[in-house]
């Protein structure tokens, strides 16, 4: 089962929502789309809501972190995981991605989010 994904552009952001059953394909399908659809300099902020059930290895997250940061270099990317069993995970993301320079945060909830991500 492939991820269901949309898109909206809102006025200082774009909004994306995933949901599906979690794969390492269709994660690195996900984001390329999005850098790819968004590509745009003047577009620079991202809200991303996660309703993928499952988990990626963390040799598979890590490789998708770095994919994420190369991609999404000079974007800001807002991330919200409310689940219990993969929040630890995307912090994890979290991690590699600001090592290797790109700035993305994880959060539990879209207000929260919303919030950091438009003082950003």
């Amino acid at each position: 089962m492939s991820y269901t994904i949309s898109f909206e552009n809102r006025s200082d952001y774009i909004y994306a929502h995933i949901e599906g059953k979690e794969s390492y394909d269709e994660a690195v399908h996900f984001w390329e789309k999005l850098a790819k659809e968004f590509q745009s300099e003047e577009i620079k902020k991202f809200l991303i809501v996660d309703k993928v059930t499952g988990r990626l290895s963390t040799i598979e997250l890590y490789t998708l972190s770095i994919i994420v940061s190369d991609l999404f270099r000079g974007k800001t990317i807002a991330f919200i995981d409310s689940k219990d069993d993969t929040f630890e995970d995307n912090k994890f993301g979290e991690t590699v991605i600001g090592n290797r320079g790109g700035t993305a945060k994880v959060f539990r909830s879209e207000d929260e989010g919303l919030e950091w991500l438009l003082k950003q």
